[in-house]
């Protein structure tokens, strides 16, 4: 418990993503911090992307080859609200499939309404040229997917768990991680996640 009183706590908006490794979350990202200051994270944040806003808890590093980065062990996470953000957002390539040009040509269409759309409209993309029925339900699925993510990383965090787990979980259990994880926690004593049966006895 020392350990997670220790941690120190930023937030900011994410700038840009420096690096990302799809596999296993991995990722480096520029923040822009309230305070007005700039760092780099580092640390497991699956699909993270620009304009994000992040409150982050970890400690800093001294990187022999970047300089200081901000190791995150906790993670919290909104996702932009505005056009503008959405756009930042999706240009990031947090979106499989999605680049800057199609970006900006979904949010000229649909504005604030982007991310509604894509999750629960996605028929509607196909207006957008470039897009077929096909890739549209592809994009769906990959922000639907990103969601579920989400909600991963937030029982990760209810329970002071390691951010690391989320993709193994993600891969192993889909959509129905979270829930599957609260009715049997000593699943994570397996050998892939290696939690301790008293750390898990504590959750469960």
């Amino acid at each position: 418990m020392d350990e997670i009183v220790n941690l120190m706590e930023i937030r900011g908006n994410v700038e840009n993503i420096i690096y990302r490794n799809e596999e296993n979350g991995y990722c480096v990202a520029s923040v822009v911090l309230d305070d007005g200051g700039e760092t780099a994270i580092v640390g497991t944040m699956p699909f993270l992307g620009a304009a994000e806003y992040i409150t982050a808890r970890g400690n800093y590093v001294n990187h022999p080859e970047y300089g200081m980065q901000f190791a995150v062990e906790y993670l919290e996470r909104a996702l932009p609200k505005e056009a503008v953000g959405m756009y930042e957002y999706l240009a990031s390539r947090a979106i499989k499939g999605l680049g800057p040009k199609t970006a900006r040509l979904i949010v000229e269409e649909f504005g604030a309404d982007t991310f509604d759309i894509i999750a629960s409209q996605p028929e509607e993309l196909v207006k957008i040229k470039g897009i077929s029925r096909e890739k549209a339900m592809d994009i769906s699925y990959s922000f639907n997917q990103q969601n579920t993510m989400k909600m991963i990383l937030d029982f990760l965090l209810k329970y002071e768990l390691p951010l690391g787990f989320a993709a193994g979980l993600y891969q192993e259990y889909g959509e129905h991680a979270v829930k599957i994880i609260k009715d049997d926690p000593y699943l994570l004593c397996k050998e892939r996640f290696d939690l301790s049966f008293d750390r898990a006895d504590s959750v469960a």
